[in-house]
């Protein structure tokens, strides 16, 4: 559902998603009550009403646990990505102490690029970037590298190894929660209990068709709009509603800026 959805507009997609669910709920409610008479439905009415009330609590919080389940781990994918990269900022900034600092800068410059160039294009398709990969533990093997001299470089040096570290962390994280959308099972138990919860308010029946349309296609679009933004984000790195690399390309520029003012990091 999400890799079809990606391959389409954020309007279109929604369109498709809400407009079909709704259009089969209100067309099984319409038949079922043309072909299935209204005996079968009478004396009935006060005890489903208390069982659709439970499933509809029931379900409702199940509906919330995942789109606040989902919306987190977007969330939680586009924090990732600025720790990373200001972690990276870090150490490029502290390069300047060492006097062969240069070509850390260069690992860690080429490194952000491949990120935003190579890597980026690959998580839409769920993919990594080997690449971006060998660049990330190349640099941070030539800062391991590094021999500092003096207090002041010792110091230096350790940080920059716990800003790669973390930076190299962030990267996995980044990478697991682009590769990974919610277990299948979950699927299969929101989408469950979104057909039973709509499909139970056909027992209750209207005298005008038309209400009953109204009714069961407005349940059923309050319920769809929830399904179809869990699914458009699903996956924080593909689709239209992503996580652009925002936060590299930040990094970029203040490598930039380091370079033209040649700062320096205070002494630690």
């Amino acid at each position: 559902m999400a890799f079809i959805l990606a391959h389409l507009s954020i309007i279109a997609s929604g369109i498709v998603f809400c407009v079909l669910w709704v259009a089969v709920a209100v067309a099984a409610a319409l038949l079922i009550h043309r072909y299935v008479r209204s005996e079968f439905f009478e004396g009935h009415y006060e005890q489903a009403g208390f069982i659709f009330a439970v499933i509809g609590v029931v379900y409702a919080v199940m509906l919330a646990f995942v789109a606040i389940g989902v919306w987190e781990r977007f969330d939680a994918a586009e924090s990732r990505t600025y720790v990373e990269a200001m972690a990276l900022v870090d150490v490029y900034r502290d390069a300047s102490v060492f006097a062969d600092g240069a070509p850390v800068r260069a690992d860690l410059r080429n490194y952000t690029e491949l990120v935003i160039h190579d890597e980026w294009p690959k998580m839409i398709a769920l993919q990594t970037s080997e690449a971006a990969s060998d660049a990330a533990e190349r640099t941070a093997a030539r800062v391991d590298r590094l021999v500092p001299v003096g207090a002041n470089e010792v110091d230096v040096h350790a940080s920059m190894l716990q800003s790669m570290r973390t930076a190299l962390g962030e990267r996995a994280a980044r990478v697991s929660l682009g590769a990974t959308g919610l277990n299948p099972i979950v699927w299969i138990v929101i989408v469950g209990g979104a057909v039973v919860t709509i499909g139970f308010s056909f027992l209750f029946p209207f005298k005008r068709r038309r209400m009953q349309a109204i009714m069961v296609g407005a349940l059923t679009f309050s319920i769809v709009i929830v399904l179809y933004l869990a699914t458009a984000i699903d996956y924080p790195f593909r689709g239209d509603i992503t996580v652009a690399p925002h936060a590299f390309e930040h990094a970029i520029s203040i490598y930039d800026s380091i370079d033209r003012l040649g700062e320096k990091p205070a002494n630690r």
